[in-house]
């Protein structure tokens, strides 16, 4: 079997993250970067963001998480464990309530947006 592999990142030559998962058997680690723009909360921006899920708890954990502006430089290395310990870990199921607040929110955006077809 193959050694855990992970992430060493670094942030304006800052180390902000070195993650991996090496205490469960399975899961992911993932080094996103995005720009976003969202109408529904008239959202924009760029990002890094780094999380994972541990599929033994089914947890999502997230180690950072920030906005970037221009020129701003990220250096990801693949390195071996040991790892930072996750900064969040959540639970991924949602309560009923937030899933019907979320369902609702898109509803109403979906139906402002399409009347002129319905």
């Amino acid at each position: 079997m193959k050694e855990n592999l992970g992430f060493s990142v670094q942030l304006n030559n800052e180390l902000v993250a070195v993650a991996g998962i090496d205490k469960v058997k399975y899961g992911s680690v993932c080094c996103i970067l995005n720009t976003v723009r969202r109408e529904i909360d008239d959202y924009k921006g760029v990002e890094l963001d780094i999380q994972g899920f541990d599929s033994e708890t089914q947890n999502h954990i997230k180690w950072f998480k920030k906005s970037l502006n221009e020129e701003d430089e990220i250096v990801i290395k693949v390195v071996k464990a040991p790892f930072d310990e996750p900064t969040i870990i959540k639970s991924k199921s949602e309560s009923k309530e937030e899933i019907l607040e979320r369902k609702l929110k898109l509803y109403h955006k979906l139906k402002e947006e399409l009347k002129d077809f319905i």
